[in-house]
């Protein structure tokens, strides 16, 4: 990371979800937030992002979008579940497929329509572009095309009604 600043780079770090076992506020304080290898006083420097996985979910997303997004080191993610970055040659775009507001328990996963049409919109204006791109997404995308897995899950749960696309701007 110091190596990238040095070289005048951007520096972005992305965790791709999962913060074991339910998602629970203290698990990120303790199992992310803890190591996180970066301060709120290096947002500057650096961009934080991350995803949300099915493990995130099994609390309802409290934890994810209550304690991890509303800490200022993840502010650039501005509280939203999904993201894209891009330069004038690649474009990253990172779905939430684990959250299913139909799924009190977090083990399905889905892609929403909304958030598969802002994806296919990006992707075309980044064809025209001659953009490459790379899509980030939990394992949970399996999940929403019909693969199910059968772990054992945490009893109950509450869900988070937070979910929206947000490109940040260039």
């Amino acid at each position: 990371m110091d190596e990238g600043c040095k070289q005048n780079r951007e520096v972005h770090v992305i965790h791709l979800g999962d913060v074991y076992y339910a998602g629970l506020t203290d698990e990120y304080d303790r199992k992310m937030l803890a190591h996180w290898p970066m301060r709120a006083d290096e947002t500057a420097k650096f961009r934080s992002w991350c995803l949300n996985g099915n493990h995130d979910m099994y609390s309802g997303g409290y934890g994810y979008f209550e304690r991890l997004l509303a800490n200022p080191v993840f502010g650039s993610q501005r509280g939203f579940s999904c993201f894209s970055l891009e330069n004038q040659n690649w474009m990253l775009i990172a779905l939430d497929t684990s959250y299913d507001p139909a799924d009190e328990l977090g083990m399905r996963g889905d892609l929403s329509p909304d958030q598969a049409a802002w994806a296919n919109g990006l992707l075309d204006r980044g064809a025209t572009e001659g953009k490459k791109g790379i899509l980030l997404t939990p394992l949970c995308i399996l999940q929403a095309i019909g693969i199910r897995n059968s772990l054992p899950h945490p009893g109950g749960s509450r869900r988070h009604p937070r979910r929206r696309p947000y490109r940040p701007a260039a």
